[in-house]
């Protein structure tokens, strides 16, 4: 019981501590764990405390109990060919998340540009794969605790442009952020030495926030000044239920299969709409419907040797039911007047094949290489909505083991581009994963 108690104390510490930023990277995050990570997944061969999001059956797999920490560091560059649109309401689009008005267009005396000029959007911070958590044994039952990221979202831009006829100063910036947050328990039991069975229950948090602004400064013409300002800000919880189940047909394979269910969330805000040259000073509180989506995998672990193991595993996430769902308690609003629109995302697939090579009982080398398909459909790509496309991840990762401590170390490249209705688009990333273990 002394090991159960020092393990739920250094998970809790962590949390209370813990101001990290996890809002960055591809919507869904492909994984935990820089061992499971580098080596092609865990569905089918997870041994650590991972299991909880890969397949809690896996947890039978684990054999001392460990605490283990694993920040990761991501550099992410979005790229949208178009850059953010400038926009006349003939053309506005919810879908793409048009946000900044184009107020003049009177050739003679000011002429705002239709685009803007900047493409592409950097985050470099902490990764939304950064997790922690540990996993121990009471009486038969194998257990599990960790806090995650299944998901999250950050664009951060702004650029600053001149009207076309007077030379005015225009600049805008562009912010959105979504991070869901797990914190899971799970149970496993073997039931015999083919079989074993797992499940898991995850509190979500989320956040959402999306703030714009623009100014258009003329020193020529200074009653032409204008400024708009606009933030949206929201809150929600809810629960998902994680379930897994493990199968050993011959002793150098397993076969590894996990679902997990979605959450249906309320997140709760406030917003406000300030535009001083059309006389929109809004604000309210507001709901947002969000049903996280649900997934599924079948995973495959093959030893033809006993240093070697080989990893297939194919995934699918349910993204059909994402929409844009929101009701303000402002009633008559000009400008914040309730969304209910279908994004039209599609459920989308991730293949990822690799492979790990036990050097020596200390030291393991891992490889992998990962297809991660998109649900977007075409109308929704933009910098003030979603870049997201088909993307390939290629890992590299060591593992060290030294008395009761381990040491896991990988890289990850990811890239992806697409050309949608003659609009280039492109991912670039660059993932660099850490963890440290102690076994007691």
């Amino acid at each position: 019981m002394k090991k159960v108690l020092f393990l739920v104390i250094g998970v809790i510490i962590l949390f209370l501590c813990s101001s990290v930023s996890v809002e960055a990277g591809a919507y869904k995050a492909a994984g935990i764990g820089a061992k499971s990570l580098s080596r092609g997944g865990g569905i089918g061969a997870v041994d650590d405390y991972t299991a909880i999001f890969w397949n809690p059956a896996g947890l039978t797999q684990v054999e001392e109990s460990h605490f283990t920490i694993e920040p990761h560091y991501l550099h992410l560059k979005q790229v949208d060919g178009n850059s953010v649109k400038n926009y006349d309401i003939a053309n506005y689009s919810n879908m793409q998340g048009d946000s900044f008005l184009r107020i003049y267009n009177t050739p003679g005396t000011a002429v705002e540009p239709a685009q803007f000029d900047k493409t592409s959007a950097i985050y470099s911070s902490i990764s939304p794969t950064t997790s922690f958590g540990g996993s121990f044994e009471i009486k038969g039952f194998d257990f599990g605790l960790g806090i995650y990221t299944p998901a999250a979202l950050s664009t951060d831009w702004e650029c600053s442009t001149r009207d076309l006829v007077n030379n005015a100063l225009i600049e805008a910036d562009f912010f959105s952020g979504i991070k869901m947050t797990a914190y899971n328990i799970s149970v496993a039991k073997e039931i015999n030495s083919y079989l074993s069975i797992g499940a898991g229950v995850n509190y979500l948090t989320g956040e959402m926030e999306v703030e714009a602004e623009k100014r258009y400064s003329s020193q020529a013409a200074p009653a032409l000044d204008y400024r708009f300002d606009y933030k949206e800000e929201a809150e929600g919880d809810g629960v998902e239920g994680v379930f897994g189940v493990l199968f050993k047909p011959l002793s150098n394979l397993k076969i590894g299969g996990v679902y997990r269910s979605g959450a249906e969330m309320t997140l709760k805000g406030d917003s406000y709409y300030k535009h001083t040259a059309l006389g929109i000073d809004e604000s309210s509180d507001y709901t947002q419907d969000y049903d996280f989506p649900n997934s599924y995998g079948i995973g495959l672990a093959y030893e033809p040797v006993s240093e070697l193991t080989l990893l297939l595993e194919w995934e699918r996430t349910g993204w059909d039911r994402v929409k844009r769902d929101i009701n303000y308690d402002l009633v008559g609003g000009a400008a914040l007047i309730d969304v209910d629109i279908d994004w039209e995302w599609k459920d989308s697939n991730q293949v990822r094949l690799g492979a790990e090579y036990r050097v020596s009982p200390e030291l393991s080398a891992r490889g992998s290489i990962a297809w991660d398909e998109s649900p977007l459909s075409d109308e929704t790509v933009s910098i003030t909505n979603v870049v997201d496309i088909d993307k390939i991840y290629l890992y590299l990762g060591l593992g060290y083991q030294r008395n009761n401590f381990q040491f896991n170390a990988g890289y990850a490249y990811g890239f992806g581009d697409d050309t949608i209705d003659g609009v280039d688009y492109e991912i670039i990333l660059h993932n660099v994963m850490l963890g440290g273990s102690y076994f007691f």
